[in-house]
């Protein structure tokens, strides 16, 4: 008899066996990749068709030291998947990935505003300081850029691909100037990922 799965078994299940397509349309790819396919091999065999056709035209002719097939020769086209399909436990990290730069990027490209974003601000440092994927890494490399600038901010230098990092250094001291005890988090958040 077949044992049911915990709901836990079985997400950890859809994680590792589902897949996401990177197509334009996912649905509709099961009925154009074998058309794309046979679509390839038609045109194959024409050529083909059309060389031993033309040979055995040569062949019936009376001068048969003319003889020769085409010597160059006749290749499929190549049909190919753009990329590997993601399972679904990558495509669902990078989402939340994109998500959290994103939100990152909604603060710091406006002028820091008290009242309005250092309470939200609070909960998206919360969230991101709890997180320890490789984008926690490049998102602590992308902070600690803008608690210790290497050199000295240009206008419109990004920092890590992510942000610009003048307008996002200027965003950041002013919320740590309001929580100060922030500065303390991030700085142990960045060594404990980066070390």
């Amino acid at each position: 008899m077949k044992q049911s799965k915990s709901p836990q078994q079985k997400k950890a299940l859809f994680y590792h066996k589902d897949h996401h397509l990177l197509a334009e349309y996912p649905h509709s790819f099961a009925r154009t990749w074998p058309r794309k396919k046979a679509r390839a091999n038609r045109k194959y065999r024409r050529q083909v068709r059309q060389i031993l056709a033309e040979s055995a035209r040569q062949d019936e002719r009376k001068d048969h030291s003319a003889v020769s097939i085409r010597s160059l020769p006749v290749r499929r086209d190549p049909v190919r998947k753009w990329g590997p399909p993601l399972s679904m436990r990558e495509w669902v990290t990078s989402r939340l990935e994109n998500r959290l730069r994103r939100t990152a990027w909604n603060y710091f490209k406006q002028p820091y505003d008290r009242n309005r974003q250092q309470a939200r601000f609070v909960g998206f440092l919360q969230e991101i300081t709890a997180g320890h994927s490789g984008y926690s890494r490049q998102l602590a490399r992308c902070m600690n850029a803008l608690l210790d600038p290497p050199e000295p901010v240009e206008p419109m230098r990004s920092v890590g691909g992510l942000w610009n990092s003048s307008q996002a250094q200027l965003w950041l001291s002013a919320f740590l100037s309001d929580e100060p005890e922030w500065e303390g988090h991030l700085r142990h958040w960045i060594r404990r990922l980066l070390l």
